[in-house]
């Protein structure tokens, strides 16, 4: 989902999704996402060769509104008024299947007065049985959910789908066929399609001083937009999505960094969720995740972790092209300090689309911590009793020995809620074994196994 050289790429499974709909008939979609997702680029894709009135709602008065969807729909006929929203929407019902698009419809639902009412007696009566697919989309998940999701939302029950769009997964980006420069560049973009546009795809190290560190590139300070526009207010926000990017997890370390009382963090971090900002990890061992006090705060993409940690603490000296801090803190700290962790979820994913290659199929991916204990990779089957646990190790100076995987064994060993399952170890490495841990009742994982899941 993503402009780039060689076109669009990604979402295959929504476009196909779209199109059953499409040839359904009538329909009323939700495609919602955080800003820079590509959800507008998505909709356009599906939309190419189809006939099509795509409206772009903006933040201004409904009698305004209602004149730019009058016009929008009929562009070849100059003048006239819009006597009511039953009158514009009327114009689409001619019997010819198209498509509607009313993207930021956030724009259009959060106005004053009774609209939502009123465009459900226009579904209903008008839109439902007239032939067309109307696509509603905006970014403001929140309001967006509501629509779908709540029962006193008056478009409760009406919509035949609701697309959530998140970030690409590596695997869904064609690589260079350098590996490692990929999972690199994937740790800093982050699979959101916006930022792989504005990145060059050259030196790295180059591309984030040109496109993110200069002041005058977008990525400079676009999370600060996008956190804004969607919390509205961005003080308690900020520290919070600060503190979660400099590794404070638990509620109780978030709570400690910004000098405040847990209790009083509940409403913010459970804002920041529902915006797709934040998400709660819990141990893929948990069974009661509403009552686990065993979770922790991660933030939801890369990118935002990469820039809250790299950028924004250096943002007074880049102001003054000042980049030699920003660099070195980058050079430092960089692979170890974060792109480490981005190869681990991508060993997750891989994993997760290939749960074959571990020999059974586990009911839950994930990871596993408990206080003495953290397996970067873990994936159950409780109704087998089996597990495999796996350690990721992104480093280049080393090959990962036997001496891992007893590693991996003992911390195996100190996992209570594992103690009666039947045990498959892997480790996954991006700079190859030794020779004392092959031919061990392990399963290997390296570069090679990645490149086989990037897309082509």
């Amino acid at each position: 989902n993503v402009i780039s050289m060689d076109g669009f790429i990604g979402r295959e499974k929504e476009l196909a999704l779209l199109e059953k709909e499409y040839r359904k008939g009538s329909s009323l979609i939700l495609v919602t996402g955080r800003r820079r997702i590509g959800k507008t680029r998505m909709i356009k894709e599906f939309i190419k060769d189809k006939e099509s009135v795509y409206f772009l709602a903006t933040n201004t008065v409904e009698s305004e509104l209602m004149q730019d969807l009058w016009d929008c729909i009929r562009p070849e006929r100059t003048g006239g008024r819009a006597a009511g929203w039953k009158d514009v929407f009327s114009q689409l019902a001619d019997g010819r299947r198209k498509v509607l698009v009313i993207d930021e419809f956030s724009y259009m639902a959060g106005m004053t007065g009774d609209f939502l009412i009123r465009f459900q007696g226009i579904y209903d009566g008008i839109l439902k049985d007239s032939g067309v697919m109307t696509i509603l989309c905006g970014s403001h998940m929140s309001l967006m959910r509501y629509l779908s999701e709540d029962e006193s939302s008056p478009l409760y029950g009406r919509f035949d789908r609701r697309f959530v769009l998140w970030p690409l997964r590596f695997s869904e980006i064609p690589g260079s066929g350098d590996v490692r420069a990929d999972i690199e560049r994937f740790s800093v973009h982050g699979g959101i399609p916006r930022y792989m546009e504005l990145m060059d795809g050259g030196d790295l190290r180059e591309d984030v001083r040109c496109n993110i560190m200069e002041p005058t590139s977008m990525m400079f300070s676009d999370p600060l937009v996008v956190l804004n526009s969607d919390t509205g207010e961005s003080g308690i926000y900020l520290s919070l999505i600060r503190a979660v990017a400099n590794g404070n997890h638990r509620s109780s370390d978030i709570a400690s960094a910004l000098e405040m009382p847990s209790s009083k963090l509940s409403p913010y971090l459970a804002k920041l969720i529902d915006t797709g900002m934040l998400r709660k990890d819990y141990p893929v061992t948990e069974n009661n995740e509403a009552t686990s006090k065993k979770g922790l705060y991660m933030l939801t993409d890369c990118f935002t972790a990469f820039w809250y940690r790299f950028v924004y603490p250096f943002r007074s000296q880049l102001m003054r092209d000042n980049f030699s801090f920003a660099l070195s803190y980058f050079d430092r700290e960089f692979i170890e300090g974060h792109a480490a962790f981005v190869f681990e979820e991508i060993c997750r994913q891989h994993i997760i689309a290939n749960p074959e290659i571990i020999g059974f199929l586990p009911e839950r991916i994930g990871r596993y911590w408990n206080n003495n204990t953290e397996i970067d990779v873990a994936a159950i089957d409780p109704t087998s009793q089996r597990a495999f646990l796996g350690e990721c190790k992104y480093k280049s100076d080393s090959r990962v020995g036997r001496h891992i995987l007893n590693e991996l064994r003992k911390k195996a060993a100190r996992i209570p809620e594992l103690k009666d399952y039947e045990m498959t170890f892997g480790l996954f490495s991006v700079t190859g074994f030794d020779k004392d841990v092959k031919g061990q009742d392990v399963i290997l994982f390296d570069l090679r196994d990645i490149l086989d899941n990037q897309s082509r």
